[in-house]
């Protein structure tokens, strides 16, 4: 069944890490000090996932809807974020 507020073509969200992380684990946003994220994206985050098992995000997912959808991956490598990739409307 799809979640709350979902059509059944899009019935919830997937976040794939290749390879895989054994110890991947996706946070919950409302425990995690939002100052500690890419600053310009905090009110947009979508998801953020440990793949170091320290219950610190490590990868930050951005989604943007307005009239079309923007989204942005953010990996953090030494103590910094660094945009992966930002996928823009055509």
């Amino acid at each position: 069944m799809p979640l709350a507020d979902r059509r059944d073509d899009a019935p919830f969200d997937v976040a794939c890490i290749y390879p895989a992380v054994e110890t991947a684990a996706v946070l919950d946003l409302k425990t995690v000090d939002m100052n500690t994220l890419p600053e310009k994206d905090i009110k947009n985050m979508k998801c953020l996932i440990d793949i170091d098992n320290d219950a610190v995000p490590d990868i930050a997912i951005v989604q943007i809807e307005d009239d079309y959808i923007v989204s942005r991956y953010y990996l953090k490598e030494n103590g910094t974020w660094k945009l992966l990739k930002e996928i823009l409307p055509l």
